[in-house]
């Protein structure tokens, strides 16, 4: 398992954001690393995941 470690700048919550494709896919992508982005077609409810344990 990756190991994420913040940046030194204080974090990953001022420099995230997402948008939604017509088509339904989501893009998540840091504001300052254009190389840093991924596209989804399929979510699932965090808190679903974190209340099982389930990884």
């Amino acid at each position: 398992m990756a190991t994420i470690t913040p940046p030194p700048d204080g974090g990953f919550n001022d420099r995230c954001s997402a948008f939604e494709l017509l088509d339904g896919d989501v893009i998540l992508y840091d504001e300052r690393n254009p190389d840093a982005w991924i596209q989804s077609s399929a979510a699932i409810d965090f808190a679903d995941v974190h209340g099982t344990g389930q990884a």
